[in-house]
């Protein structure tokens, strides 16, 4: 296709037009218009909905028409919401024919979308849906005894299982349960048409998928039990915990649409795609206020999961507020003394550290402490991070002694139920030394940091970049100590760790370098000063002596005469 390169003078205005990035329309002021219209170009694009990709073509590079093509690919999917905001990739807002133009500068173009639900003109229906989605409360997971992402995960593996042995006619039982003192949670299968669960308590939850379950013993499950359709529960189960029916619809689809989204929404901010991360998470809550109402547990994710998202964008005021509407939603469905309430607890303070409120922060912390102090006890692997969570606070602060006190308190927890061979005895050995050196202890400084050094390389071995770190530190404490050879020792063995691992041009390799230089001059000053002393020494001891000599003399002489 042939194009006559036009130009255009409008009062003294001069617009070149690039023939490899063609606009669909150009418009000069005053009393003279002259549009330019490229019927034979087309424009693609990718739309992220949230849930889905979509590739469209636009012809025209118009926000109407932009509107128009999104109307045609979301009304099925989006039924009930309203398109609010279009942004793009680099997460500039699309509101302009401007805009869209701008938008397709880029060689890809990719737009964003955040949609909200309309509001019900009927009372009634508001009453009606408020009513349901009471019920529905009682059915959905339970995040009251367990609450964070692994919990989530491994439930909408667990309903995945659930479906797909319903697919396949199979009869079976599905367990999640929770590892005590880890945090952690393991999913395990049994099939057969019968299954016979003997003196057991699993922490978590059951799925009975058209099986017969008989218990003999004691037997109990602590958070809730599903059940399909043709599943026959022992009698004595039933007096313990309230069977649930399963519903496909609350208890798979929609918590895999919610989990895809949060998968998503985590792949993006490890990319560093912030505003990206938060579309998703939009419309994580959007999905959740649609189908659950506004004060449901999966709204209360949808708020902690933004939150999050605005603490690493620095908005850390938008953060604040965002947790505190989580926290009151969950106050009015199940109080803030549950594991949920600790969890939002100690993200809302995250964002009072990054504002240097570390008071506030702290309050916030022991807050969090308390409550996962009453559901794990004093030796749980989350009450050992909260406790160097505070201490780490208390640096903050300079507080030292108190910064040491819930150091050791987590490395207690630490070694009894990991052992000393574990990365994070190593990271509390690392703080305990580093607040040892703030206090002028350089002994006790150096133990912790030798301590933390011997197992690191027990599990990485010696060439791990965090080794690096532990040698400076060990350096600096040998220096401070006027152990001038030995720091130097230390400032050499990081420089190998960083020039190996970083490459020689780092800020961290040349860091070390300068220290070891500037130890080395320490060491050459401390020669030359040694020997000036004993020059200095010498000839003081000869003047002496030979003013001891005359003296001598002279009083010889003096008694001669």
């Amino acid at each position: 296709m042939y194009i006559i390169p036009l130009v255009l003078y409008i009062y003294k205005v001069e617009l070149q037009i690039n023939v490899l990035d063609q606009r669909a329309r150009f418009v000069g002021g005053g009393k003279l218009k002259f549009i330019l219209i490229l019927e034979m170009l087309s424009y693609k694009a990718t739309v992220n909905d949230g849930i889905e990709v979509h590739t469209i073509i636009l012809t025209e590079l118009t926000i109407e028409h932009l509107k128009q093509q999104i109307a045609q690919i979301t009304q099925l999917i989006h039924v009930d919401g309203t398109l609010i905001v279009i942004t793009d990739e680099k997460g500039r807002h699309i509101a302009t024919d401007e805009n869209v133009v701008n938008a397709f500068a880029d060689d890809t173009v990719s737009f964003h979308l955040q949609f909200q639900p309309k509001e019900s003109s009927n009372n009634n229906e508001i009453e009606k849906k408020d009513e349901k989605d009471k019920n529905i409360i009682l059915e959905t997971l339970d995040f009251t005894k367990h609450s964070n992402k692994n919990w989530r995960r491994e439930n909408v593996k667990a309903a995945k299982m659930v479906e797909e042995m319903i697919t396949k006619n199979e009869q079976g039982l599905i367990i999640v349960d929770t590892k005590k003192k880890f945090g952690r949670y393991c999913k395990s299968t049994m099939k057969g048409a019968t299954i016979v669960l003997k003196d057991m308590n699993i922490d978590g939850n059951v799925y009975v998928v058209d099986c017969k379950l008989q218990c003999e013993g004691k037997v109990s499950i602590t958070t809730q039990l599903f059940v399909t359709k043709n599943a026959i529960i022992d009698q004595q189960l039933k007096q313990s915990i309230s069977p649930i029916q399963w519903n496909s619809k609350i208890h798979y689809d929609i918590p895999m649409r919610l989990q895809d989204l949060e998968y998503k929404a985590e792949e993006s901010r490890n990319k560093k795609l912030l505003n990206e991360s938060l579309i998703f998470l939009q419309t994580y809550l959007q999905i959740s206020t649609d189908n659950f109402g506004p004060n449901h547990s999966y709204t209360i994710i949808a708020y902690n999961l933004i939150g999050r998202i605005y603490t690493n964008k620095s908005e850390y005021d938008k953060a604040i507020n965002t947790f505190e509407k989580a926290l009151k939603i969950i106050s009015s469905l199940f109080g803030l003394n549950c594991i949920f309430g600790a969890q939002l607890y100690y993200n809302l303070a995250n964002p009072y550290i990054q504002k240097k409120d570390y008071d506030k922060a702290i309050s916030y912390y022991e807050k969090s402490l308390c409550i996962c102090y009453k559901f794990f006890g004093d030796c749980h692997s989350q009450i050992s991070r909260l406790y160097n969570t505070l201490g780490l606070s208390f640096i903050k602060k300079e507080n030292y002694n108190k910064a040491i006190d819930y150091f050791e308190k987590s490395l207690t927890i630490k070694l009894e139920i990991f052992g000393a061979s574990h990365i994070g005895v190593t990271n509390l050995y690392h703080n305990l030394g580093f607040c040892y050196t703030r206090r002028q202890e350089y002994d006790k400084a150096i133990e912790c940091f030798g301590k933390a050094l011997k197992i690191k390389k027990e599990i990485f071995g010696n060439k791990d970049l965090s080794l690096g770190e532990i040698y400076c530190s060990l350096g600096l404490s040998f220096q401070a100590k006027a152990y001038i050879d030995t720091a130097c020792q230390q400032f050499e063995e990081a420089y190998k760790v960083y020039s190996v691992a970083l490459g020689e041009p780092h800020p961290k390799t040349l860091k070390a370098k300068k220290r070891i230089s500037m130890s080395m001059d320490i060491l050459l000053m401390k020669k030359r000063q040694i020997k000036l002393f004993f020059f200095f020494l010498v000839t003081f001891l000869f003047i002496k002596k030979f003013l001891q000599k005359r003296r001598w003399i002279k009083k010889k002489d003096i008694c001669y005469n």
